[in-house]
């Protein structure tokens, strides 16, 4: 769950990383798209309603004085490293509910926003794991290891105090996807006739709520980077250092003359946006709201390592693009 949502900076906590046992897909499937949200890597089991999600929350409840809904891999609102799942900007008295069948894998108070919890059911059909970020009155009966039918309550949303509005994050996790921890976008696990309902309603979100870059609801989490920019995509750092970033998305999308849109979190944890460019051997950031102030290292790309440099060691970093457990999903 992020703070703030669109283009500029936002604050960004990570509740924490749940990872699938591997389990098998019984029934009929049919192939669909499910990994990097365009990108199709695995066979999704959908014959009918029973092995097919519903919707986690009633579309009439969905608001959109900020986002509505916040897309799968989306880099901006404080996820440099691609949202890991949907979410939804629901009334505060909202009730959540369970997409399928299935057993409470794990409920735990999120580590960033107290008296918030996530809570993560395991599904026999379909064989995946559904997440449920940022809960409140959760029911005593949802515990650890309690069965659960299709359309129980999990809880209500929580409310942003600070931003005005309720919301929850809803995943989808699929151990047969290779996609990074194998958080697929939701929308083609959803039963056809809810996934065409939330796509109508996405088509009635106004189009300043959405992010002009990636517009869909399920957007390319990981970047390929062009044969004219090698340093396009999101890295991650080896061994975070304090005055740079602890994941820097280097974004395709223009963000001016001669400038490219960039996300990133930073050493404290916080994220920051705004606009990047190479000048020579040297990679300038540009943080939205820094009035033209820049911060500029030295740049070089080794055997698919990133290095950032500042004249010293100490003041160095490399960075690769393997996706890090203190990033990601729950958000």
């Amino acid at each position: 769950m992020r703070t703030r949502r669109g283009r500029g900076a936002a604050r960004k906590e990570s509740p924490g990383r749940f990872f699938p046992a591997p389990a098998a897909a019984p029934g009929v499937a049919i192939a669909v798209i499910a990994a990097f949200g365009a990108c199709r890597d695995v066979t999704v089991v959908l014959p009918d309603s029973d092995s097919a999600l519903a919707l986690p929350v009633d579309l009439a409840d969905v608001r959109t004085e900020k986002y509505g809904v916040w897309p799968f891999g989306v880099h901006g609102g404080g996820h440099p490293e691609g949202h890991g799942g949907f979410d939804f900007e629901i009334d505060r008295d909202a009730v959540v509910r369970a997409a399928a069948r299935g057993v409470v894998d794990r409920i735990e108070e999120n580590r960033s926003f107290p008296r918030q919890f996530d809570l993560v059911l395991r599904h026999d059909s379909p064989a995946v794991r559904t997440s449920y970020g940022h809960l409140r009155d959760v029911p005593e009966a949802v515990r650890a290891g309690a069965k659960v039918e299709r359309g129980a309550p999990l809880g209500k949303p929580a409310w942003r105090e600070e931003e005005g509005f309720a919301m929850i994050h809803f995943a989808v996790t699929d151990p047969r996807s290779a996609a990074p921890f194998g958080e697929v976008c939701p929308l083609d696990y959803f039963h056809p006739r809810e996934k065409a309902a939330l796509e109508s309603f996405w088509r009635s979100v106004p189009a300043e709520r959405k992010s002009p870059d990636e517009p869909l609801l399920c957007n390319e989490r990981v970047i390929a980077a062009p044969p004219d920019e090698p340093i396009v995509g999101t890295w991650f750092a080896r061994r975070p250092r304090e005055g740079l970033p602890r994941v820097l998305a280097l974004l395709p999308f223009p963000a001016g003359p001669g400038a490219r849109r960039y996300a990133a979190t930073r050493f404290d944890g916080r994220a920051e946006g705004g606009a990047w460019r190479r000048e020579g051997s040297d990679l300038v950031l540009e943080p939205e709201g820094s009035e033209g102030k820049e911060r500029r290292w030295r740049v070089r790309l080794d055997e698919g390592i990133l290095l950032l440099l500042l004249g010293s060691a100490d003041a160095s970093a490399s960075y690769d693009r393997s996706y890090r457990s203190v990033v990601g999903g729950g958000g």
